[in-house]
């Protein structure tokens, strides 16, 4: 597994953020939804154009080829995706450290 050094995320920081993510659909069914505000701002801030498959992709664990194979129509290419991802994560880091939430 890749860490996200680039955007100063340790892989333990990650992977707390991504099992976070996880949870979107138990956060709205147990009506935690500034779980869900805080995790819907950070996909738009990271990349509006791709908002809805990268709040997808982060909330499923569905990748960019699976969503390409359903004919989800990413509105760029994977690398450039992927980039969206990793910058999504270091948005939501920072909010949730702005919460008084540590993720380093």
């Amino acid at each position: 597994m890749a860490t996200n050094k680039k955007h100063g995320i340790s892989k333990h920081a990650y992977l707390e953020l991504r099992y976070f993510c996880l949870q979107y659909r138990d956060f709205k069914r147990q009506q935690l939804l500034g779980h869900c505000g805080l995790i819907e701002q950070a996909a738009l801030e990271a990349g509006a154009e791709v908002y809805q498959p990268l709040l997808s992709s982060v909330t499923t664990g569905v990748t960019y080829e699976q969503m390409q194979a359903r004919g989800a129509g990413i509105p760029c290419g994977r690398r450039q995706f992927y980039e969206r991802r990793r910058e999504f994560f270091r948005v939501l880091n920072g909010k949730k450290r702005g919460q008084g939430e540590n993720f380093s």
